[in-house]
């Protein structure tokens, strides 16, 4: 059986992330729209339903961020 190289590792890492992130994304609208109509309807909550959804999109662009960087090193060690 073949060893996985770096580049694979990296590679991986980074679609993993990129996955990680459009997760909480779409948690965040799904949230969001909870938080929508939980407003309409009067009810109790809905700041920490905001909270929630703010952390859960910081969440997203620290995985986005992450995944960038595994890219970036994907595509140096490829170049070696």
């Amino acid at each position: 059986m073949k060893k996985k190289s770096k580049v694979s590792k990296f590679h991986e890492k980074m679609v993993d992330y990129r996955r990680f992130a459009v997760t909480l994304i779409c948690m965040s609208v799904f949230i969001y729209m909870g938080t929508l109509i939980s407003i309409s309807r009067g009810m109790m909550g809905t700041s920490f339903l905001m909270l929630l959804t703010i952390l859960l999109l910081c969440g997203a662009a620290v995985f986005c961020s992450l995944s960038s960087a595994y890219q970036k090193k994907s595509t140096q060690d490829e170049e070696f």
